[in-house]
């Protein structure tokens, strides 16, 4: 069945798109910051948005937050030893709060139950797409693969995998709602392709996907718990005795000369990361010092202060780069313990408020389901990857997060106006 889809909320969904491609895309393929550039002609379609609507609107317990946060970041520039370029603390500042800017801005369009799902349908299909094209290439050989794992020349093969689970997430809640066939391929083909990459950290991502579905749908918790954990083990111990896999971890060890844990850069940053947060208690070293985009523009002295700058992909000059290659890492060392408690409490804000102005009656289990596990995977994958950060993952756990709960809010308050 055709449905009708307001033509603003046709525009958003075609920039969500383009974000998800745009940002997947290998970065030596488009100029640079490309995806952000589109990001900046979407602010201005959501200026004449606002403007033909007639007003902004956003919670006010969340912009509280927001507005707290943005106030921590700015004392901590003031007071940073380590900020020299008022730029680059603008640019580090502008990417830490791009999620939230986003679910700010999402909140303000309206979808109906019929564009939403036709949204979360257009998300997988594009992330499916994204999948086929690392299959062709593999098929036409413009890239070398090693045993089973696949790989490609166009998009980023690490957060790859990453968006899989996240298409795997919908595409599970979908079917739990609608009960359609087609939903069951797709989680099939997704979690397939997610355990031919042989990135781990996404296939134990995609077991506690599993895990939590079967948990929170399913009557018989404790013995589904049971079964998917045995599950869990069985997979990942399968997986680790993998010689290909082996040898990728070995191959990457001696390419890089990582002989010992304290060599591996990603190690390193958490490690100096709470050397910074005790250091600079309660705050940290500032945006655009530590693990950041503009640590790649303008090298930053924390990396020598901490004498982590003779490590391989932690060097000045260094052709690979690992500076930027955790999440977290870089929120602790540069905002603090204060600024890491409100990204938090910001990055969770759709699935508190869900629980809390939602009657438990009208809770939506496929709802529920997507507002956690798309930002509870983040949360966890990002222990390794910068992911939160990239538009390609934030149209999913932090845009459409947005207009899930501007949609049930809505509901709620038309239901509690008609039984009044």
């Amino acid at each position: 069945m055709r449905i009708q889809i307001n033509i603003w909320n046709r525009i958003y969904m075609v920039f969500s798109i383009l974000f998800i491609i745009f940002s997947t895309i290998n970065r030596w393929l488009l100029p640079l910051g490309f995806d952000y550039i589109i990001y900046s002609v979407f602010i201005g379609f959501f200026i004449l948005y606002v403007l033909n609507k007639g007003g902004f609107c956003i919670n006010k317990g969340f912009s509280r937050l927001f507005i707290i946060f943005l106030l921590i970041i700015a004392i901590n520039g003031i007071i940073s030893q380590y900020v020299h370029s008022f730029l680059l603390f603008v640019i580090g500042t502008i990417l830490t709060l791009l999620p939230f800017i986003h679910f700010a801005v999402s909140y303000n369009f309206n979808f109906s139950s019929d564009e939403i799902d036709y949204f979360i349908d257009l998300i997988i299909k594009t992330i499916i797409v994204i999948a086929l094209s690392f299959y062709i290439e593999v098929v036409i050989h413009t890239v070398i693969v090693d045993s089973i794992f696949i790989n490609s020349s166009i998009f980023m093969y690490g957060f790859f995998a990453s968006l899989c689970n996240q298409a795997i997430i919908l595409s599970l809640a979908q079917y739990h709602k609608l009960r359609k066939n087609k939903y069951i391929r797709y989680i099939i083909f997704l979690s397939i392709t997610v355990v031919i990459t042989l990135q781990l950290k996404a296939i134990i991502a995609l077991l506690i996907v599993f895990a939590g579905y079967f948990f929170y749908m399913h009557k018989h918790k404790i013995k589904v718990f049971l079964i998917v954990s045995v599950s869990m083990f069985i997979v990942v111990a399968v997986l680790l005795s993998i010689p290909s896999l082996n040898d990728k971890i070995k191959k990457y060890a001696i390419m890089y000369n990582f002989t010992v844990d304290n060599d591996i850069p990603r190690i390193l940053l958490y490690k100096t990361s709470f050397s910074i947060l005790y250091d600079f208690f309660p705050f940290g070293t500032g945006q655009g010092t530590f693990g950041s985009v503009p640590v790649n523009i303008e090298y930053s002295k924390v990396y020598s202060d901490y004498g982590i700058d003779n490590t391989f992909g932690l060097r000045k000059d260094d052709i690979v780069e690992f500076k930027m290659d955790t999440h977290w890492s870089s929120i602790i060392g540069e905002n603090g313990i204060i600024g890491l408690i409100l990204y938090v409490l910001l990055m969770t804000y759709a699935i508190r408020k869900y629980k809390s102005c939602v009657p438990s009656e009208m809770i939506s289990k496929s709802n529920m389901y997507i507002l956690t596990f798309s930002t509870g995977c983040m949360i966890l994958e990002s222990i390794a990857l910068p992911l939160p950060n990239r538009l390609s993952f934030i149209v999913i756990y932090s845009g459409l997060s947005a207009i899930i709960l501007k949609h049930e809010k809505m509901n709620c308050h038309n239901y509690k106006t008609l039984n009044k």
